[in-house]
């Protein structure tokens, strides 16, 4: 059974990405999904071991961010880049990025539902995040989870490149 390693940069993130791995987990029954997400690991650590330390096939949930720091992750993930209404997918070898732009709470969950200062602040807590996760799901769940279907799609498209 191949093994893919699946890299949440914030809360809010692992929460979408557990939502995304019950989809991919429906198609793809011969690979084995593997979430991690520590608070200590950002966007740039995470692309950092991508690069020098994480061999195998891998799916990251990043935010593309402001400024700058855009250019880190413009340059690592180069290749297939599918566009998704606030979302990238794109692919860089066999490592494959859902990245949120300018980042999950804008560029993903103001779809849904209108975020206050107080859940922009809150968010990066995790019972906090699951909340507010949770508070949009029951509020607006079928218009999310075609998006979040939407964005699967769009990782298994690159996922079966990487593992045929």
């Amino acid at each position: 059974m191949t093994s893919v390693n699946v890299f949440a940069e914030s809360y809010a993130n692992r929460c979408l990405a557990e939502k995304l791995l019950d989809l991919l987990r429906n198609a793809r029954s011969d690979v084995r999904f593997n979430l991690k997400h520590t608070p200590k690991m950002g966007r740039d650590e995470i692309v950092r071991r991508l690069r020098e330390k994480v061999e195998g096939p891998a799916i990251v949930l990043i935010d593309f961010e402001h400024g700058r720091s855009r250019v880190f992750v413009e340059r690592f993930f180069v290749d297939d880049k599918l566009g998704h209404s606030g979302v990238v997918i794109a692919r860089h070898g066999n490592k494959i990025g859902v990245i949120f732009d300018p980042d999950v709470e804008d560029g993903f969950l103001s779809k849904f539902w209108e975020l206050s200062q107080e859940d922009r602040t809150r968010i990066k807590n995790r019972r906090y995040a699951e909340k507010v996760i949770n508070k949009i799901l029951s509020k607006t769940r079928s218009s999310i989870e075609a998006e979040v279907q939407k964005i699967a799609d769009c990782v298994l498209k690159l996922l079966n490149k990487v593992l045929a």
